[in-house]
């Protein structure tokens, strides 16, 4: 007697939450990236500017025009920047710095919001999928139902018809929704820059709404306005 066992691991696919859609995406994406690395080289630049350069030393042997067969001349050299150059150059790089700063909110900002949209939007397409495919179920019971009737003499064309139109509805709806869900999870994958499927939580819809209100301290700071009076500030440093 063989006796063969056979163990099965079935792991599900992990799902990820809003929250991890978005951090993911921010460590990936190449503008955020290069907007960090753009900001460490300003603060490395503007660090190395004001530091005064070593003193140099030159040493030579020879004659040169004296009864000496050998002259040893020693020179030394120190160069001391004009503080005044040091202060404004200063400002400048700081300048830059803030406004390197700016740009890489404004990167993070747009790409945070790219992401909720293709979140939600996904979220959305998934719930709609899920009621067209009840309704889908029900009606198919029920134009099974009205068939059977039809050819018991016990229902009319009209029901019949009515009930079988209603159906090609929802199922050409079914169609579409699933395309959209497609099309929303690849522009997930994509922003997160993942390679293979991204599959979100289970979230309800209902206590995830777009907060409408708009005052003007949300539109005056934000990091895209931030960087762009930045840039008239380094502007005015360079002049």
């Amino acid at each position: 007697t063989v006796l063969l066992s056979f163990s099965a691991t079935i792991q599900s696919q992990k799902k990820y939450s809003l929250k991890e859609c978005i951090d993911i995406a921010l460590a990936n994406n190449l503008n955020v990236i290069t907007a960090k690395l753009e900001v460490e080289y300003l603060k490395q630049l503007k660090k190395t500017s004001s530091e005064i350069p070593k003193t140099s030393f030159v040493y030579t042997q020879g004659q040169f025009n004296t009864k000496y067969k050998y002259d040893n001349i020693f020179a030394f050299s120190q160069m001391i920047p004009n503080p005044f150059f040091i202060s404004s150059q200063s400002k400048l790089y700081q300048s830059q710095i803030t406004g390197s700063e700016y740009n890489l909110k404004a990167v993070k900002a747009d790409l945070i919001q790219d992401v909720k949209i293709a979140y939600y939007s996904l979220l959305h397409a998934q719930s709609v999928t899920r009621v067209l495919r009840k309704e889908d179920s029900l009606f198919s019971t029920a134009a099974e139902i009205i068939n059977k009737r039809y050819e018991e003499k016990t229902e009319n064309i009209l029901d019949k018809v009515s009930v079988e139109t209603k159906l090609l509805e929802i199922r050409n709806e079914l169609v579409e929704s699933e395309e959209d869900e497609k099309t929303f999870e690849l522009e997930l994958q994509t922003l997160m820059k993942e390679k293979t499927n991204v599959e979100i939580g289970d979230e309800s819809l209902e206590n995830n709404y777009l907060n409408l209100e708009v005052s003007s301290a949300i539109i005056t700071e934000h990091p895209i306005l931030s960087f762009l009076r930045q840039q008239v500030e380094i502007n005015r440093h360079i002049k």
